[in-house]
């Protein structure tokens, strides 16, 4: 079979696959490796139809391609609109192409609705004709005959708004029929705006190599072009979350402009790396994708968020071994966030960023502070004229040195008051008014157990302890401060460290970081740098013009490593970032499966939950791979169904007299590791419902 040009634009494997095949015209038999053998009448032709290559070839293509057997192009021809419906059918359009003459609204220059299909070198050039929809539709005429099995070994789009659209139209229903077990060997357009569409209940569709991209090209010479139009409405692939979209290898394309996203929707999974260059903001996320390594991660626009999250997104987006570059010096004027949403919303969607490049964005931008958002990252390569360093972070309170006071509420009275409690001091301003805070049971946060709710309409402040009864700290080290949050009026709610030398005097205090004030709850989290001389640390919480504001999970972890000496003197950011962090960091508690005697494993994180079932007797053993320093919580949950039996604890532990939670409740005790003991910091001092 000749190949011709083509051979310069699939991959190697699809080409020697090609070059296996024999088609003889006249009764010679035709064959193909891997393929069902063409009988001895050989295969069709438009032209044994009437084709001329002339102004309208529709009939006789269409024809062609009705007949059932193997159909092979010898020429281009003009058509209207054709459709392969066949079963078993191999057609190969032999390097030439369809090109569109509709004079009225169409669907697609080519449609696809048949099964089992080999298709080769399927070439289809729209004209710029806006008279159609796309310049291919594949899609299932009725749930009885689903469009799938297809092998498509090489297909070009050119001159169009919508390449393929792959089921339906965006905002249009699909056939509820699958369209699955779909390949297309080698996609590559040219002045496409969109080059790939998918809106297909139960669609599958993998894409081996393509070039998605969706530069205008000759579209600038049309009359009536707008750029800016063109641009903030052209993505590589738009893909929604109803079909799995798996791309393997090739490139993903959008390097002449800044506006609009390179790519949007969900579902969509991109491995093998695949070379990714996107000038604009990296992807519209309407639900989950992957992104296992990629090269190239060019993004040029110094102003646009790195990916941005639909209102009501749910879902995770997994970023492996990707990268996302922008020139040098760009964070020093840039206040663009790595994730943002698209607007107020049910957002509630997480970024996972692991073993991956992010270049010359601003740390204070680092953690966003952003409503239905949270981000978890581990070894990220950061790089930006603030610092240089791998960085991780957990995305659920992890590694936590903050210890001298209750970080969640679970230790607070249920009764509304102002009363100093729990290890904190609080206060509120005089003549303004404040109804008090207790313990929220209510509702809270996903893996933390309650809050502290302030409730009033006044100024409220809560301090831990100060001067030597505060947390250690390390002069000169880096720290992030982590908290979630909301607030059902007002403003103004913030954080500040204050710093205290080892005599216990104050020093100085960060600056207040605004947290969080919406209706709903949000990660904040924030860098401090330690100045020189300071020992011991305090925290500050203030609650401002508030009806009621929530706040739990407060943390205090230090990102290990040096700081740069080249540092302005309001500067509060980290300029070198080194890690990992020194103990284990997970993203949420890790359950310790019950068993009449059970050892934690230490280095899988720092909450441990076991759920007893019945009422045997039970030994919690001592923790292995422990970490000096360390700090544990282990949290009891009553599923029995009535009383626990007796609860032996090894003598690791040094603690106090233990009771067990009574049925449908837990309790909680948190140990730090001085290198031979678990000693007791902390305990829960009641029953807390599961």
């Amino acid at each position: 079979m000749r190949v011709g040009s083509w051979s310069t634009f699939l991959p190697p494997i699809v080409v020697a696959a090609l070059a296996s095949f024999v088609l003889v015209l006249g009764g010679e038999r035709a064959t193909t490796s891997g393929a069902p053998a063409v009988g001895s009448s050989g295969f069709v032709t438009p032209e044994s139809y009437g084709a001329t290559g002339g102004a309208d070839d529709t009939t006789a293509v269409q024809t062609a391609l009705s007949s059932q057997m193997p159909v092979k192009f010898l020429q281009n021809y003009n058509v209207t609109t054709v459709t392969i419906s066949g079963h078993n059918q191999r057609i190969d359009f032999n390097n030439y192409s369809l090109s569109g003459i509709a004079s009225r609204a169409t669907n697609a220059v080519l449609e696809i609705t048949g099964r089992q299909l080999t298709l080769i070198n399927v070439k289809v050039d729209q004209k710029f004709n806006k008279n159609y929809t796309s310049a291919v539709r594949w899609h299932s005429i009725d749930a009885a005959n689903p469009a799938q099995y297809n092998n498509v070994f090489g297909m070009e789009i050119a001159n169009s708004t919508k390449g393929l659209i792959f089921g339906a139209d965006i905002g249009a229903v699909s056939v509820n029929s699958p369209l699955s077990e779909n390949t297309i060997y080698g996609f590559k357009v040219r002045a496409t705006q969109v080059p790939y569409i998918g809106n297909q209940s139960n669609g599958f569709l993998t894409l081996v190599s393509p070039i998605l991209d969706c530069n205008p090209n000759e579209w600038t010479l049309q009359p009536g072009y707008n750029a800016t139009a063109y641009a903030t409405n052209a993505y590589s692939f738009y893909n929604k979350s109803n079909v799995q979209l798996t791309i393997v290898g090739g490139e993903i394309l959008k390097t002449f402009s800044q506006a609009g996203y390179g790519f949007r929707g969900g579902n969509f999974i991109v491995r093998s790396a695949t070379a990714i260059e996107i000038a604009s903001t990296q992807g519209y996320l309407e639900g989950s994708g992957i992104i296992d390594g990629n090269g190239g991660g060019y993004m040029s626009s110094p102003s646009a968020d790195g990916f941005v999250v639909d209102a009501s997104a749910t879902g995770r987006l997994r970023l492996i071994n990707y990268q996302m570059r922008r020139a040098a010096g760009v964070s020093t004027v840039s206040n663009s966030k790595l994730i943002s949403v698209e607007r107020a919303g049910t957002a509630n969607y997480t970024l996972e960023i692991i073993s991956s490049t992010l270049a010359e964005w601003r740390w204070d931008t680092l953690f966003p502070l952003v409503q239905g958002v949270s981000l978890y990252m581990r070894d990220v390569l950061w790089s930006s004229s603030q610092f240089k360093g791998l960085v991780s972070w957990p995305g659920s309170p992890s590694d936590n040195i903050f210890t001298v006071a209750d970080n969640t509420g679970v230790r607070l009275s249920d009764v509304l008051g102002t009363d100093s409690q729990a290890g904190w001091t609080y206060s509120y301003a005089s003549g303004r008014g404040s109804a008090g805070w207790q313990r929220n049971l209510e509702s809270p946060p996903t893996d933390y157990p309650a809050t502290m709710q302030f409730v009033g309409t006044g100024e409220s402040t809560i301090q831990s302890p100060t001067g030597t009864r505060g947390f250690v700290l390390t002069a000169g080290a880096t720290y992030l401060i982590g908290s979630v949050s909301k607030s059902t009026a007002g403003g103004g709610n913030n954080i500040q460290i204050n710093y205290y030398d080892k005599n216990g005097l104050l020093i100085s205090s960060s600056p207040p970081v605004s947290v969080n004030a919406t209706a709903s709850y949000a990660e904040s989290v924030f860098p401090v740098y330690v100045p020189s001389k300071a020992v011991y640390g305090a925290v500050t919480i203030a609650v401002q013009n508030s009806a009621t504001s929530n706040f739990t999970g407060l943390r205090v972890v230090r990102v290990p490593g040096g700081v740069s000496p080249a540092r302005t003197a309001s500067a509060n950011t980290p300029t070198t970032i080194l890690g990992p962090f020194a103990s284990a960091i997970v993203a949420s508690r890790t359950a310790v499966p019950y068993a009449a005697m059970m050892r934690p494993n230490a280095a899988l994180g720092n909450w441990f939950s076991i759920t007893v079932t019945d009422s045997k007797a039970f030994t919690i053993g001592a923790p292995v791979n422990p970490v000096t320093g360390q700090v544990i919580t282990i949290t009891l949950r009553n599923a029995s169904g009535g009383g626990l039996g007796p609860s032996i604890w090894d003598r690791v532990f040094k603690m106090g007299t233990w009771m067990n939670p009574a049925p449908t409740h837990s309790r909680s005790i948190t140990f730090g590791y001085d290198g031979t003991h678990w000693v007791e910091l902390s305990r829960t001092i009641s029953d807390i419902p599961n």
